[in-house]
């Protein structure tokens, strides 16, 4: 009876250990952990800033890591979820940082890598290893790496004319993204040269252009110049496009006028609202 007894009271300890174990291991929501994670370290990077075993400029550099972390998961959750490869990448991130704040001797204080170039150099590396393994094939490769040359041009040519808007980093991050999955999973995505949306660019500032005027940001007039800008823009477009003669020349040349009409509508008082043709 007592062996009987102690064998019970034995698989019902087993059944609660089992259970506890599985809820220690099930992870948190990952957004939450990256959340709480950054703000751990801005907490850590405070209480050293404080004492004096990180320099206010070393605090600086980790909280500029941080935000830039903050940032780019706000972006990559705004459809709602994190993937793997996403969680991971952020993750690292928050691991070189915590080095840095816990170790600087052996872990020097250094700003991040600007994010885009980073993804760049991924990507390429990436494309390289599936060249080896045989996963890509050598004329899919010279898409995806023409896809990362043109993104690395399109963010170089907006970087050098102003500084990148939130528009502008989305919408090259779109790309980037799109790239990915067809270097992961070319099956659901095949591989096919990027170009940017020209109408996708034109639909997103009307919808801006509305809200500002809805806000008082924008006056009516205002307005009315900015969306015969993209009127002409768009009717360029699809000229083009019916006549067959859409040269890269001219594509730049719409992409420019989008990016100064984006200006107008963000920053009036710097870039007033005018005509562009």
């Amino acid at each position: 009876m007592r062996k009987v007894m102690f064998l019970q009271v034995f698989m019902v300890l087993i059944f609660f250990v089992g259970i506890t174990s599985n809820s220690a291991l099930g992870a948190s929501p990952p957004a939450q952990d990256i959340k709480q994670r950054i703000a751990d370290q801005q907490k850590r990077i405070e209480e050293r800033a404080k004492s004096g075993a990180l320099t206010r400029d070393e605090a600086k550099v980790l909280l500029e890591n941080l935000k830039a972390v903050e940032g780019e998961e706000k972006r990559l959750a705004a459809d709602g979820k994190l993937t793997p490869e996403e969680k991971t990448r952020l993750n690292n991130f928050l691991d070189l940082n915590s080095r840095m704040v816990d170790d600087k001797k052996n872990n020097p204080v250094t700003q991040f890598a600007p994010y885009m170039q980073w993804r760049f150099t991924n990507q390429q590396r990436r494309i390289d290893e599936g060249i080896k393994s045989g996963a890509v094939t050598k004329d899919e490769a010279k898409v995806l790496q023409d896809n990362l040359s043109h993104i690395q041009q399109e963010e170089k040519r907006l970087a050098a004319e102003w500084k990148l808007s939130s528009e502008q980093r989305t919408r090259l991050h779109n790309m980037l993204d799109q790239n990915s999955k067809m270097i992961d999973d070319k099956k659901n995505n095949p591989v096919t040269a990027i170009a940017p949306q020209i109408q996708q660019r034109v639909a997103n500032q009307q919808k801006r252009i509305d809200e500002k005027v809805k806000t008082g940001a924008l006056t009516r007039d205002e307005a009315k110049i900015l969306l015969d800008n993209l009127n002409y823009i768009q009717q360029e477009d699809k000229r083009l496009t019916a006549a067959g003669k859409f040269t890269q020349a001219d594509k730049e040349r719409l992409h420019k006028m989008l990016d100064q009409n984006s200006r107008m509508i963000d920053d009036k008082k710097s870039n007033p609202a005018k005509k562009l043709y």
